[in-house]
């Protein structure tokens, strides 16, 4: 090789290489996740706004009931999170950890026997609810979708799930989201059993973890969302996983303000109490809040 296309070799090589580390500065994980989400998550194409625990505005957070969920569906959401727990006695019921003084109970929810859980009301006021009925009712519901929050045994709760979605013919396990914790589950599609759920939520509520852990767990399990709270995570994490094709989600916000900030900001969608579609479009209806 003479000494001139030796040079121009070495210049060719330098841009390349120029080029390839301004890519990864700019872009940190693209080189270990090529395509996450082999198609749109569809239970948002229409909606970004999840009614957080059942519970709509007017409504005490965290109840998880059957009139929340009518509620919110009249109000104009279409996605819908509840939070499962299991009773003494193994049944999968919807409840909130620390909600207990709320429904009147004497004691922790997996130390209460169905038949109390499912005599008490929230405040007196407002009846509690089983998975079963909540199923039930969901299946009427063919536009409807359902994200659960799987806070005790993941395996055991989605195969619960999957044995009393059985016998619907509207199908409603296509259209459930289970929501899962990255250090929980580290092997996702053993955890699932034998039904194997189109959409998966990752959430980093409780596990946190650096936004490095978050992109490794991307790296080996296909997750269809990433969810966290509000505020605990930069700007630059959700536009990474814009770049990546994978929607995030942000909880609790109600304020109009909030939303449009987050919206602005690459995130995808939120966890609400009285943002739906509907009310997000007429924000002069929103009451002030996060």
């Amino acid at each position: 090789m003479s000494y001139k296309n030796a040079r121009l070799f070495l210049l060719v090589f330098l841009i390349i290489f120029c080029l390839l580390f301004n890519y990864r500065l700019r872009h940190p994980y693209g080189s270990r996740i090529s395509k996450v989400l082999e198609q749109p998550l569809q239970p948002f194409d229409k909606s970004k706004f999840i009614l957080h625990a059942l519970s709509p505005e007017g409504f005490e957070p965290y109840t998880n009931s059957l009139k929340g969920f009518e509620a919110g569906y009249s109000l104009g959401f279409r996605v819908f999170e509840v939070d499962l727990e299991f009773t003494r006695d193994d049944r999968l019921v919807c409840f909130h950890q620390g909600m207990e003084k709320s429904l009147g109970l004497s004691a922790a929810i997996d130390q209460t026997d169905f038949r109390e859980f499912n005599q008490k009301k929230y405040s007196g006021r407002l009846s509690s609810l089983s998975a079963k009925d909540l199923i039930f009712e969901f299946s009427k519901h063919p536009d409807a979708f359902l994200v659960l929050d799987t806070k005790g045994d993941f395996g055991r709760m989605i195969q619960r799930i999957v044995k009393l979605s059985q016998g619907y013919s509207a199908k409603p396990l296509n259209r459930i989201v289970p929501q899962i914790y990255g250090d929980g589950v580290k092997n996702l599609e053993e955890a699932m059993g034998s039904f194997k759920f189109p959409y998966v939520i990752y959430t980093l509520y409780r596990s946190g973890g650096s936004e490095k852990r978050v992109f490794d767990y991307l790296k080996v399990n296909r997750v269809s969302a990433v969810t966290y709270p509000f505020g605990s995570k930069s700007e630059e994490f959700a536009k990474e996983l814009s770049k990546l094709g994978v929607p995030s989600f942000v909880h609790p916000v109600n304020s109009f303000e909030t939303a449009e900030d987050l919206f602005n900001s690459s995130v995808f969608g939120i966890y609400s109490s009285n943002l739906s579609a509907k009310s997000y479009s007429n924000p002069k209806q929103i009451s002030l809040g996060r």
